[in-house]
């Protein structure tokens, strides 16, 4: 990663006038899978627990440098966890809005694209994704967008993670970055300045004083 890659990315990272305006008080970052599994993994290898989890450590690192008064914790560092510990980890957090980090995989190599996800119906959690898509598209304007009907920036799924967190009445999506299945996409998930340009994606969609409404 160059220094003028750094920089680069880091203009995108919308920094609030002042944290006290800050549309939320607590966040939790979720990398998918960890440990004994690996998640998807590339054609040359690359694992997504490994690209999830780099998104989630320098989203942490961006968040806590602008806005330290924000309530910041993971559901795991590198460890993994089972489903269940996993939900159990979302509800100890209660977070304010949750981030679960992941890469997509298809059976054909030409898939691409990114996406975000959030549970079935209008919810709090909506503007949230509409923030996040909205800013990794900014960060990757050659990325496919794999939107959902309508054009909507959001798809819907009843993922356990985003269920677990909608139990909590609080805000959960969950972010494809691209597919790791797809060669030319793996080799870009590989690189540092990319998982890092996903981070200032995702700290730039929630660090605003409101979540966008359309």
């Amino acid at each position: 990663m160059t220094a003028k890659e750094l920089l680069r990315a880091l203009k995108m990272v919308r920094v609030p006038v002042s944290e006290d305006r800050l549309w939320f008080k607590s966040l939790l970052l979720d990398p998918g899978h960890g440990g004994r599994d690996p998640g998807a993994v590339g054609p040359t290898g690359l694992k997504e627990a490994d690209v999830a989890l780099s998104v989630c450590l320098w989203t942490e690192l961006l968040v806590r440098e602008s806005a330290p008064k924000v309530k910041l914790s993971l559901t795991h560092r590198g460890s993994g966890m089972t489903p269940s510990a996993r939900r159990q980890a979302i509800r100890d957090a209660g977070a304010d809005v949750m981030v679960s980090v992941h890469c997509n995989c298809a059976d054909s190599r030409r898939a691409k694209g990114g996406e975000i996800y959030t549970t079935v119906g209008e919810t709090v959690s909506d503007p949230v994704a509409a923030n996040i898509a909205k800013r990794v598209q900014k960060q990757f304007p050659d990325l496919k967008w794999r939107a959902g009907p309508g054009g909507e920036p959001d798809r819907e799924a009843g993922f356990y993670v985003l269920r677990t967190q909608e139990g909590l009445a609080r805000a959960g999506v969950l972010l494809e970055t691209m597919f790791i299945s797809n060669p030319a996409e793996e080799k870009l998930l590989s690189q540092p300045i990319v998982q890092f340009r996903f981070a200032c994606a995702v700290a730039s969609g929630l660090l605003c004083e409101q979540p966008a409404t359309s």
